[in-house]
């Protein structure tokens, strides 16, 4: 549609491992952010605008074992440049062997 969205974010991930049997482990999560978000073709008149907005995300991490772990996460945006941007994930994070760290 000829619509481009650049968003430029700074903010901090904040979350805690509660371990739980062998190598499981459950880390909840927030991800607050400020971004400066610029958007052409936006709006009636299809003119140029910029706007801050704050966005953050809530989400669980359920660590099965060293290899696989299953996420959930909702996106919260704050801006109303292309209307409503909220989003719910569902993941499954795979790490190959030789890209583990090892433990000290």
């Amino acid at each position: 549609s000829g619509v481009t969205l650049i968003r430029v974010p700074v903010g901090v991930s904040i979350g805690h491992a509660f371990e739980l049997d062998q190598e499981m482990s459950l880390t909840p999560y927030v991800h607050p952010r400020a971004s400066l978000d610029v958007c052409s073709s936006c709006g009636a008149r299809g003119g140029n605008r910029s706007g801050l907005s704050l966005n953050f995300d809530l989400g669980v991490n359920f660590q099965v074992n060293r290899e696989f772990a299953l996420r959930a996460a909702g996106s919260f945006s704050g801006s109303d440049l292309l209307g409503t941007e909220d989003t719910f994930a569902v993941g499954f994070n795979w790490t190959p062997r030789p890209l583990l760290r090892t433990k000290n």
